[in-house]
């Protein structure tokens, strides 16, 4: 297979991407929170940034998460039975 060769090209390198690892799928999170996968294995600074939550907070969390998806599910349903309600009667 030829080399495609522009007219524009001048043979300079802008940037050297050639030793940089490719972030995986399940990597790619820690890249982006180190800026390097140098501490992705767990290590001292990574278990210090972890937040420390009461109960109450950790129950409020789930309870946020709970009623917003809850709500989502509602609206889906809801657009659906309207769709449904809209066939029933323009089908007659």
């Amino acid at each position: 297979m030829k080399k495609k060769e522009y007219d524009d090209d001048d043979g300079r390198t802008i940037a050297d991407m050639s030793d940089l690892p490719s972030p995986g799928f399940f990597k790619y999170r820690s890249f982006k929170k180190h800026g390097t996968f140098a501490n992705r294995d767990g290590s001292e600074e990574e278990k210090k940034e972890k937040l420390d939550l009461t109960d109450d907070e950790k129950k409020g969390y789930i309870g946020g998460a709970l009623a917003a998806t809850l709500l989502v599910g509602a609206i889906f349903a809801g657009a659906g039975a309207l769709v449904i309600l809209l066939i029933t009667l323009l089908g007659h």
